[in-house]
């Protein structure tokens, strides 16, 4: 499975500090959509990362090092983001998001696949 993250940039800090990656659970956003997909994660799985402004672009590849796991602890200012996968640096790359768009949400560094998930962030 591949997929795209969305992160705001002090939560990507945190994130990369950490080692891990985190979604709301449905309890807190009403919805099932974004657990259901971190919990389809497994070991091995590559997430691209993309962070929103001031930044607007992918920054890295990531594996993901585990299976999701439920952790309610602090680590996020703004949210308990409970759903979490561990996640170690597979490559980084810079690509913009007005070239992801032209790219139709590809992303040809490293042979990296069609995305098969795109969280539009303006929603939220």
């Amino acid at each position: 499975m591949e997929l795209l993250f969305v992160s705001s940039d002090k939560n990507w800090d945190i994130c990369k500090e950490k080692g891990i990656l985190g979604v709301r659970s449905k309890e807190e956003i009403r919805s099932a959509v974004y657990e259901n997909i971190v919990k389809a994660i497994k070991a091995g799985d590559l997430i691209a990362v993309y962070v929103k402004n001031p930044v607007s672009a992918v920054v890295g590849i990531y594996r993901a090092t585990s299976s999701y796991y439920e952790d309610h602890s602090k680590v996020w200012p703004d949210g308990e983001y409970a759903i979490r996968v561990k996640i170690e640096k597979y490559s980084d790359c810079n690509v913009p998001f007005r070239e992801l768009i032209a790219r139709g949400i590809k992303l040809a560094n490293n042979g990296f696949v069609e995305f098969l998930y795109f969280y539009d962030s303006r929603r939220y």
